[in-house]
Order: structure tokens, then sequence, then C-alpha cells
């Protein structure tokens, strides 16, 4: 092709003809932009479906993360939520003794002792956002939550390391006020002199009240942040092609 040019040219020259040499310089100039711009337009097609399917195995990706997540959402939500109810059990209880009789109440106390944490799936957050590539998301909306990931999550996780240190404080104060040590011989750990003063320690009271607290507002953060996974795996899977 090139040397086919390269004949006219020389012909139209070797004749004369300038002007017809100069159109034909203009023309063969503009062929050599159109093929560039279609050759552009080729690349730039192919990084796109390059981008689109690279998208697509981060959503696909993204998606199994978040359906973990959910699960381990309604975990952490079942055990805050059945903190915070014993906690208020053992609340009424110091203000009505009739409520509980003494082989609900060793369960009891003992389980306020759980202490939970969210587990998240951040796998595929931590790549995408490492790799530079947040831009190929093309959601909005599934964009900004990965963009916020860390951010959405930091209530939880203050509120998680006061429930830690106010677990921390529990368990010390339960290893000198009952014989924990009865537990594995199947023993009741609490006899009635222990149940009579922890029953009427005020600090005792208070650390209860204190889990109480934090396990309630940890089960509502946890349930907001259920809400807010689902809405964005109902629009992670409306991305996602059949």
């Amino acid at each position: 092709m090139i040397k086919l040019f390269r004949k006219i040219r020389r012909r139209l020259l070797s004749e004369g003809k300038f002007s017809n040499y100069l159109l034909y310089a203009i023309g063969e100039i503009v062929l050599v932009v159109i093929g560039i711009l279609i050759a552009l337009q080729i690349n730039t097609s192919s990084q796109r479906a390059k981008d689109q399917a690279q998208e697509q195995v981060y959503l696909k990706s993204f998606q199994i993360d978040l359906e973990k997540d959910i699960q381990e959402l309604d975990r952490v939500i079942a055990k805050a939520t059945r903190v915070s109810v014993l906690a208020d059990s053992l609340l009424m209880f110091f203000e009505n003794r009739d409520l509980l009789d003494d082989e609900t109440l060793e369960p009891i106390i003992l389980e306020l002792s759980n202490f939970t944490i969210y587990l998240s799936h951040e796998g595929t957050v931590r790549d995408i956002v490492g790799s530079g590539d947040l831009d190929l998301i093309q959601s909005d909306s599934v964009r900004i939550k990965m963009a916020s990931w860390e951010a959405d999550l930091k209530s939880i996780r203050e509120w998680e390391s006061l429930s830690k240190e106010a677990t921390a404080d529990y368990m010390d104060y339960l290893g000198e006020n009952i014989d924990m040590y009865k537990r594995e011989s199947g023993k009741s750990m609490i006899d009635e002199e222990s149940k009579a003063r922890i029953l009427e320690d005020r600090y005792f009271l208070n650390l209860v009240a204190r889990r109480y607290h934090e396990m309630t507002i940890l089960a509502r953060l946890y349930q907001s942040e259920l809400e807010s996974t689902l809405n964005t795996l109902k629009v992670v899977k409306s991305e996602l092609r059949p």
C-alpha cells in the first residue's frame, strides 16, 4: 500500500500536475488520520470490554462477600440481642427478686460475659481499592459503598471495643466474687452468700447496666449494617450479567 502511494506521488510530480499532487497529498493525510482514529476506536472498545469483564469479576466476588456478611450479621445480631435481653432481665430482677429463680439466675450471670465481634469479609473491597480499580465499578451506590467501607464500620468497631472492655471488667468481677472453678465439675458457682453479696453490689449492677447499654446499641448498629448490606447486594445482583 505504501509503495502504491509512492508510485502515484512520483507519477503526479513527473507529469507536473502539482495541483493534483496537492489534492492527492491532502487525501492521503485524511486517510491516515481516519486510519489512526479507527485504530484508537478499536483500542478504546477493546479496553472498555476488558474493563467491563474485570468489573464483572469484581462484582461476582463482592456478591459472595456480601452474602457471607449477611450470614455473619445475622449471627452477631442474634448474639448481641440475646445478651441485651438477658442483661435487661437481670436488671429487672434487681427490682423484683421474684422474677427469677436461683437456677435461672446463674446461667444469666454467666452468659452476660459473652462477647461478639462482626467479622466482615473485606477481601474484594481491599483488592479493588488497593489496585486502584474502583473506577471500574459503574454503579455509584456500589462504588460509594466500597470506598466508604471502613468509615461505615467505624461506629461498630468503636462500640465493639467498648464492649470488649466491659466484658473484661465483668469477667474480672466474676472471677473475684464467684467460684468459677466449680463450673468444670458441674457444681453451682454461686452459693447463697455470693448471691446475696453480688445482688447488693452497686458496682455489679452498673456492670450489668453497661452490658445492656452497649449490646443494645451494637444490636442496632448491626441491624443498620445488615439493611445497608442487603440493599448493596440487591444493586450488585442487578449489575451482574446473566
